[in-house]
């Protein structure tokens, strides 16, 4: 399976690799905001929302054609839902050219929730609708009762890679620990009340590597993560009473 090529899933660069499919009555672009999800750097999207009898959503797009049918693909990332309650953003994977979405497919994940929240879900790639579009991942601005459209949800540190397991699933909203830096070269602080019992990393080829190389001080887990490949890298943290989820970069 190939490995994911997701563009400036954090916004750092600005809209670099993405681009707006609006409906008629939008009258606003794809921004970026200086307010980001935890532990996501400097920046988030906005996609804004329309008015709820327009009948459909704006819709923020990538094209992922390195993906294609029968892959299995992780796929997630941080969403914030502000000004209305009745917004709705969320992610989901879908086949689309420059104009069209022909169809969407897998889980959909989103909140109305006005916090910073965490989704990740799996999803199988099913066969193209139709010749010529390509696997992307769809970002929706959902919808708010007023005439005009208006900044929408809020989303950050997004990503696409491939996935060894072969069934759908979907793990809902969590708030992942406070960690830092991100970008990490060498170590990697999270702030943990308990002692972890084991900490996997899954890089963004699926790959796992158990993290042997940790300390736990003061509530504080310091994780020695110099030796994981760069790029996105996803932390499964257990302890006696749960797990955590921390997305990082490695640089």
């Amino acid at each position: 399976m190939a490995n994911a090529q997701l563009v400036n899933g954090s916004f750092e660069d600005g809209l670099n690799g993405w681009y707006l499919l609006p409906v008629e009555f939008n009258t606003l672009p794809l921004d970026v905001i200086d307010y980001p999800a935890p532990g996501q750097g400097d920046r988030s999207l906005v996609v804004p929302a329309v008015f709820e009898m327009a009948g459909a959503e704006n819709k923020a797009l990538q094209h992922l054609p390195q993906f294609t049918t029968d892959d299995v693909l992780h796929f997630g990332g941080w969403i914030r839902n502000v000004y209305l309650s009745d917004q709705s953003g969320t992610i989901q994977l879908c086949y689309c050219d420059s104009s069209t979405i022909y169809s969407s497919f897998g889980p959909i994940v989103g909140s109305n929730s006005m916090d910073w929240s965490y989704f990740e879900a799996t999803g199988n790639v099913p066969p193209e609708p139709v010749p010529g579009p390509s696997v992307c991942i769809c970002l929706s601005g959902g919808t708010h009762t007023g005439g005009e459209a208006i900044g929408g949800p809020w989303f950050d540190g997004l990503f696409v890679g491939s996935d060894q397991s072969t069934s759908a699933q979907i793990t809902y909203p969590s708030t992942a620990p406070p960690h830092r830096p991100n970008p990490a070269t060498d170590k990697l602080w999270v702030d943990l009340p308990e002692v972890p019992v084991s900490v996997i990393a899954i890089d963004a080829s699926s790959r796992s590597h158990a993290i042997q190389n940790f300390q736990h001080i003061s509530r504080t887990l310091e994780l020695d993560v110099s030796a994981l490949p760069s790029g996105v890298n996803v932390l499964r943290i257990t302890t006696r009473s749960g797990s955590h989820t921390v997305r990082f970069i490695k640089a």
